[in-house]
């Protein structure tokens, strides 16, 4: 395996899940910070509970 398949196969998936991984702990890390932060805004706010 050459440098160049390399980078195209396995350095390829690492780069792509490292990238959805580190954006979804972000979000997640988002959304749990302002949930605990703007208590006002959430205690008015609900989702409804029949779709």
């Amino acid at each position: 395996m050459d440098f160049y398949s390399f980078v195209e196969g396995p350095l390829l998936w690492i780069a792509f899940l490292t990238f959805l991984i580190g954006s979804t702990v972000r979000v997640l890390l988002f959304v749990f910070n302002s949930h605990e932060l703007d208590r006002v805004i959430y205690k008015h706010f609900t989702l409804p509970s029949q779709f």
